[in-house]
């Protein structure tokens, strides 16, 4: 799909409905992450029915799905970018795949987990010299619509048990395009315009506005992927006699960070409405420029 967008164009409607239907496909026959609602709701002490919670559990797996996809297109926006956060966020999870099957979590999801991680980050490496700034080669929606279904696909795999911390700590991992793709949202919406509207609200294109060159702010970028992963890779570190109870515990660390997370770009001045340019301030490239899913 991202192909024949790059080549074709398809409306972002289009494209969301077919990537809405493989996903549900894909999960709905592995059954991968069934069991994210229930390891949410059982240490609160709500039980629903195995059915229900698996329908819960198919519609936020969809969701994690399409915003990784939409969050990892949406971040490559300057050369090197996309394909450098994604590696440093595919060795982590690898290394949470590693630890998962270093005490043997799953016999059947164990190297699935740990093939797709590797072979990703091996793509991502051996794309970024190309990639990287000046860049001559650029991934298109092609690449970045695949490292973002990989990713996604990913942290709803980690999902398979009853285990949602897993899903937490590969969210974690996964935060900056999460984080780019919310503050530009967030900045619109206070602007009062549509959230899907193409303007310079990403993370990166602030850091270029203040006067950063492309290089410093995708090394910032990667040094803030490198932080997050090893954030999500705390996950691991939660102990406790029962998996409800470390679950427990990992949802106030996930809301913790995340809430540092905000505060800090906050403070750093991201939040900050973009003005409205006037109609002299509007290039030609700026009015056809939409963010799609």
């Amino acid at each position: 799909v991202g192909l024949i967008d790059d080549v074709r164009q398809i409306s972002p409607k289009l494209r969301l409905l077919i990537g809405a239907g493989v996903v549900v496909a894909v999960i709905i026959s592995t059954r991968a992450g069934f069991g994210m609602v229930g390891s949410v709701l059982t240490p609160i002490g709500i039980h629903l029915p195995g059915w229900l919670a698996a329908i819960a559990s198919c519609v936020i797996g969809v969701i994690i799905v399409l915003g990784a996809v939409n969050s990892t297109n949406l971040i490559d926006g300057l050369d090197g970018l996309c394909t450098g956060v994604t590696a440093i966020i595919s060795l982590g999870f690898f290394l949470l795949a590693a630890h998962l099957a270093a005490w043997e979590f799953s016999t059947s999801g164990d190297p699935v987990r740990l093939v797709l991680a590797i072979a990703m980050l091996g793509a991502a490496l051996g794309f970024l010299p190309f990639n990287f700034n000046p860049a001559r080669i650029f991934m298109g929606d092609a690449g970045s619509t695949l490292l973002g279904y990989n990713c996604g696909m990913l942290i709803v795999l980690f999902g398979e048990k009853t285990y949602f911390r897993w899903v937490l700590g590969a969210l974690m991992i996964f935060a900056l395009p999460v984080f780019d793709t919310a503050l530009a949202m967030f900045r619109r919406w206070r602007s009062g315009r549509s959230i899907f509207e193409g303007d310079r609200s990403h993370f990166y294109d602030q850091l270029v506005q203040r006067g950063l060159s492309v290089r410093a702010t995708v090394m910032i970028s990667y040094g803030l992927t490198i932080v997050f992963g090893a954030t999500g890779l705390l996950m691991t570190w939660v102990r406790g006699d029962d998996p409800v109870i470390r679950t427990r515990y990992a949802i106030p660390l996930f809301a913790l960070f995340s809430v540092l997370a905000a505060f800090a770009a906050w403070r750093a001045g991201l939040m900050t409405p973009e003005e409205r340019p006037g109609p002299s301030d509007v290039s030609e490239s700026d009015t056809s420029a939409v963010d799609g899913p």
